[in-house]
């Protein structure tokens, strides 16, 4: 199925709302979940990601793959995201809102795509709000801005988050802002390493 830059909305509901069956090129478009039931997000690629008004199970099957927006409801609801990965994986700027996340994966190669003898700050990510992740941050591509807003790490795992890099002004990944991070409540002055990935502006500065 080729989307294009036609939008899809599901009113279906339940666990097999949408089954992913062959491939799924997004496109352009706004990907929909309409239903204000349970309904499970089956994990494949989008392009923008609209979670709907109502109870939504993260698939676990896969990768989550936003190429733009995720869009969550401004209303009260549940989300189940245990055990499921969200990656932003652009190849634009892209703003990651206020969510609780299980696995947050950041791979967006708009940097790469515009940047001259220096970073493009125009193109790292953006957190709109604070940020929970369950277990682990995966960084692969990508400066992540919290913009004045928190990245909260909730598992006390060193393996949780691990180092960034700055390679060259078109290679670099680590977020550019504050890291929460919950460390055990026993820990010692073992040879546990915990990295704190992080920078100002154009420096990486762990």
């Amino acid at each position: 199925l080729v989307a294009g830059d036609n939008d899809i909305t599901v009113t279906g509901s339940g666990e097999h709302a949408v089954e992913m069956v062959g491939h799924f090129n997004a496109g352009t478009s706004t990907f929909t979940y309409a239903s204000g039931s349970e309904t499970t997000v089956e994990a494949m690629d989008y392009y923008s990601l609209d979670l709907g008004n109502g109870n939504r199970t993260l698939s676990d099957a896969n990768v989550i793959g936003v190429a733009k927006d995720l869009i969550v409801p401004e209303t009260a609801y549940t989300c189940i995201v245990d055990g499921s990965t969200v990656e932003f994986n652009g190849n634009e700027k892209q703003i990651i809102p206020a969510f609780t996340f299980y696995n947050l994966a950041i791979n967006d190669t708009a940097m790469r795509s515009n940047t001259g003898s220096s970073l493009n700050e125009a193109y790292f990510l953006e957190l709109s709000g604070d940020v929970t992740v369950q277990n682990n941050v995966i960084l692969t591509e990508g400066v992540l801005d919290t913009d004045g807003h928190r990245l909260i790490l909730t598992n006390p795992a060193s393996s949780a988050i691990g180092q960034g890099y700055y390679t060259s002004a078109r290679r670099a990944c680590y977020i550019n802002g504050a890291i929460t991070h919950s460390l055990p409540e026993n820990l010692s002055s073992s040879a546990t390493i915990y990295y704190f990935p992080v920078g100002d502006g154009q420096d990486y500065k762990p």
